[in-house]
This record gives structure tokens, C-alpha cells and sequence, in this order.
């Protein structure tokens, strides 16, 4: 029992200070690629390095990959994100003809490194910690996860009931994310993955200015959320068979 507090204690005070910590380099006087550099590393720092840090400190250097769920996986989970996001991919692309808009910052911090550092400190770090580590049950830790997660996308909101929108959807996303994790046996890869081509098409293809969306771009991001949910469903259902095969 006072394991378990003590890293709910320090799970929950780097969460906290990620969320709320300060530029270690300022933006003056930077360029474009100073500007994405900057904000790379101060990203990098907040969102992966300080994570990292207290898993080392809680299980050793040795084992900060596999608390986090990223030692093994990789392969499936871009898998399954490639073909659990085609419907993005088509009918974004259809919608925008097919000409695509892109520019390094938005692929760089807005897809690879919201994906990246996101699902690190929200899903293996904050979410993973609390629900496998500390017992909480998932609902509690999914919950307390997809609210921090909501919250830190209302700046893209205007007025309330955008604003409102934009919440349920991330907080929505998130709970997705966490399951999804956790079916697929804590691999990271999986959220990774359908997080940055999920970004990557909605930003190439100009969907929309925030996460809400409109009806038809959200009709293809929940064909591909039904996707996820019967390929999932078909693996555990696969595993629970071969697991009877092996008990008779």
C-alpha cells in the first residue's frame, strides 16, 4: 500500500508540473525552424524527459519502456493504425480533392509531437501508472486522464458551445485512447499511431481550425473509430479462443 502511494504521489506531482511548466528557452527573436526547434525541445522536456525521469527513479533506467509500454509492438500497433484510419485518409481526401496543404511546423509539433508526448505523459505515463501501478479502477483513471486531456484543448474553442464541443470530443478521444491501450495489451504504439495519422490527415487535408469538426469529417473519424473497436474486440476474442484450446 505505501508503494502504490508513493508513486501516485509522484505520478501525479510530474503530471501536474508537465501541465504547468515553463518555457526552459524563451521564443525571441527565433525564426520559423527556431521557433520549432524551441518549441521541440521545451515539449520534449515537459511531455517525455520528465516522465522518463520518474520512471527511472521508481523501477531503474532499465525498465522506463516497457512502465510506459514501448519495448515491444511498435510494428502492430502503426499496423493497425494505417488501416483503421484509410477511411480519414479517403474521404479527407476526397472531400479537399486531394490537395494537400502542409507545413513543417504542423507536421513536426502539431502531429509527431502531440502524438508522441501526449500519449507519453496522458496513456503510459499519467493513465498507465495510476490504473496498472496504483489499482485505481479504469474508469477512475481513464476519467481523471480524459478530463486533463480535455481541458487541455479548450484554447482551440470559441464562444461556449464550441468550446463545450471541443471538450466532449477530446475527453471522448481520450477514454478511446486509454482502452485502446490497455486492450492491446499497454502498447503505446497504438495510440501513437492513430493519434498522429488521425492529426496528420485532419491537418494536410484543412478538415477544420479545431478538434470539433463538422458532421461529414466526423462521420469518417468514426468509421474509423468503429474499426479500432471491431479489430480489437476480434483480437481478444481470438485470444480467449487460444486460450481455451490451450486449457483442454
Amino acid at each position: 500500500m505505501e508503494k502504490k502511494i508513493v508513486i501516485a504521489l509522484f505520478v501525479i506531482a510530474a503530471f501536474i508540473l508537465s501541465k504547468n511548466g515553463w518555457p526552459l528557452i524563451g521564443y525571441e527573436g527565433s525564426g520559423e525552424w527556431g521557433r520549432i526547434l524551441i518549441s521541440l525541445l521545451n515539449r520534449s522536456f515537459w511531455y517525455l524527459l520528465l516522465p522518463c525521469l520518474v520512471l527511472a527513479f521508481l523501477y531503474r533506467p532499465k525498465h522506463v519502456s516497457e512502465e510506459l509500454g514501448m519495448q515491444k509492438g511498435a510494428r502492430e500497433g502503426w499496423q493497425l493504425a494505417f488501416w483503421a484510419t484509410l477511411p480519414m485518409l479517403l474521404g479527407y481526401g476526397f472531400m479537399a480533392n486531394f490537395n494537400v496543404s502542409w507545413s513543417w511546423s504542423t507536421v513536426i509539433l502539431s502531429c509527431a509531437m502531440a502524438a508522441l508526448g501526449e500519449e507519453v505523459l496522458y496513456r503510459g505515463f499519467f493513465f498507465g501508472q495510476l490504473h496498472r501501478r496504483v489499482g485505481l479502477p479504469f474508469v477512475l483513471a481513464a476519467g481523471a486522464s480524459a478530463i486533463f486531456f480535455g481541458i487541455g484543448h479548450l484554447y482551440q474553442g470559441n464562444g461556449w458551445a464550441q468550446t463545450a464541443g471541443i471538450f466532449a470530443v477530446t475527453f471522448a478521444g481520450a477514454l478511446w485512447f486509454s482502452w485502446l491501450y490497455k486492450a492491446w495489451d499497454n502498447n503505446l504504439w497504438v495510440p501513437i499511431g492513430l493519434h498522429f495519422l488521425m492529426n496528420l490527415y485532419w491537418s494536410i487535408f484543412q478538415v477544420g481550425d479545431n478538434a470539433l469538426g463538422g458532421m461529414l469529417p466526423n462521420v469518417f473519424r468514426a468509421a474509423t473509430i468503429a474499426i479500432t473497436v471491431w479489430l480489437t474486440l476480434r483480437r481478444q476474442r481470438q485470444q480467449q479462443a487460444q486460450q481455451t484450446s490451450l486449457e483442454v
